[in-house]
């Protein structure tokens, strides 16, 4: 047994809730991040090493949606709705079997939590399929084919 802290995942049945609210998790994250807590996956740091640099010099992308996200169009027809529906839930699937997969690694006490998260290859490869797949969305929707 174990108190819940924020950003903890709470498994109940086929629902995975995240424990905290969103300005909540905002908060830890960024206390974490302070902390020095949010370090580079032991795998690419040791890759990063191998090759010479520090993990340090690992250049991420910034939040796009500093706000949060945005909001769903309200003005569809029930198509378009039905449409964007399986999209979302086919993004949602995949990254609910990924969070299942992840295992805490490293620091586990209330001040600082999981140091890192890992995930098996497989689970791994889902999210890097999924980022294709996002892209080829996005692809599209800024260029759509003729009709």
């Amino acid at each position: 047994m174990r108190v819940l802290q924020i950003g903890d995942h709470v498994l109940i049945g086929r629902c995975l809730l995240l424990y905290g609210t969103p300005e909540q998790i905002a908060v830890r994250a960024a206390e974490l991040q302070k902390a020095g807590v949010a370090p580079a996956s032991p795998a690419t740091a040791t890759q990063t090493q191998e090759e010479g640099k520090e993990s340090d010099d690992i250049a991420l992308p910034g939040d796009l949606f500093p706000d949060g996200p945005p909001p769903l169009p309200t003005d569809l027809s029930l198509p378009q709705a039905a449409l964007i529906n399986e999209v979302v839930t086919f993004v949602h699937s995949r990254l609910l079997n990924v969070l299942l997969q992840a295992q805490q690694q490293g620091g586990t006490s209330r001040a600082i939590q999981a140091v890192w998260m890992t995930v098996p290859p497989p689970a791994w490869m889902t999210v890097s399929q999924l980022e294709a797949d996002l892209a080829k969305y996005l692809r599209e929707l800024a260029d759509p084919p003729p009709h």
